[in-house]
């Protein structure tokens, strides 16, 4: 049985070790959305949505554990994300994924950006950040 909830102010430790074990920036609840997988009752991954400004959410974070994985939890971080973004009536959402993955963000709706000029100045920032952190190509896409 796998079920998302919105992360509490007690899961943050667990939150933050995950993050540190995968190089990802640290979290704290003020202005992030965070959601936890559950399958069977066990954590088994994670998911953010930052606040950028008042109409735009960078999704981003998103990880499943290891024994969990080939359990659709991914898909169901990002669908629950996107479900509490257009509950919060967000204009934009961003991503910065690795390459490899711009299938599975595509099939949620996402497009790569091809047009920088509208972004955020804080989401590019980000970016830049991500291609110069990263062996791994990342790419830039909305919702």
């Amino acid at each position: 049985m796998l079920h998302i909830e919105k992360a509490k102010l007690d899961d943050l430790q667990w939150i933050n070790f995950q993050y540190e074990k995968i190089d990802f920036i640290s979290s704290h609840l003020d202005n992030e959305e965070i959601g936890i997988a559950y399958f069977n009752g066990q954590k088994a991954g994670l998911g953010r949505l930052v606040k950028v400004d008042e109409n735009t959410f960078e999704m981003g974070g998103i990880y499943t554990l290891e024994d969990y994985r080939g359990k659709k939890i991914a898909d169901s971080i990002v669908a629950f994300l996107i479900k509490e973004a257009r509950k919060l009536q967000i204009q934009n959402v961003y991503c910065i994924p690795f390459e490899h993955l711009k299938p599975f963000y595509s099939k949620h709706g996402f497009q790569e950006v091809v047009d920088l000029a509208a972004v955020p100045k804080q989401v590019i920032d980000k970016y830049n950040w991500c291609l110069e952190q990263y062996d791994i190509k990342t790419l830039l896409m909305k919702l």
